[in-house]
């Protein structure tokens, strides 16, 4: 089954579906496969560059309990590192 999907309605939904990866980082490997769909052209992957995007954009609101270990000192620039 196909659909079409104007642009701006395909940018709305990768950065829900980014944001939704963010507060449950379970589900980020399939909302990727989601974003893989929803790419242009089945030769270019830039439904999955614009998914990674928004994650990196909205990353500083996700709760220190989603950040792996090794990263959570990045969080905290005032305090040292204690890696």
């Amino acid at each position: 089954m196909k659909y079409e999907i104007d642009e701006g309605d395909r940018q709305l939904i990768l950065l829900a579906i980014a944001e939704l990866a963010l507060s449950r980082p379970g589900w980020d490997w399939t909302l990727g496969r989601l974003a893989e769909l929803l790419s242009t052209s089945p030769a270019v992957a830039d439904g999955r560059v614009m998914f990674e995007q928004f994650k990196s954009a909205n990353a500083d609101r996700v709760k220190e309990s989603h950040t792996p270990r090794d990263l959570r000192w990045l969080n905290r620039p005032d305090e040292e590192s204690t890696r």
